[in-house]
């Protein structure tokens, strides 16, 4: 799995985010699409991780989520 396109846009974020100083405007709107945002890559960040660990130790079907919880073996 090539991952390239994913790593640069997860730096070019870290660097976004590292230009934020307590003397940045940020309207309501801004600050609550910021947290929706962070919030969906910190839950994403441990699915992914955790179906990495999955395919890597060579289960099959949905990674992360037990035999019960997987549409496809209902």
């Amino acid at each position: 799995m090539n991952i390239t396109e994913l790593a640069d846009a997860y730096q070019k974020l870290i660097k976004a985010a590292e230009g934020i100083t307590d003397s940045t405007p940020v309207t309501g709107t801004e600050r609550a699409d910021v947290d929706w945002r962070l919030a969906h890559i910190t839950l994403s960040d441990r699915i992914l991780a955790s179906a990495a660990r999955d395919i890597l130790g060579g289960a099959e079907g949905c990674p992360g989520r037990s035999r019960h919880a997987c549409p496809s073996r209902r």
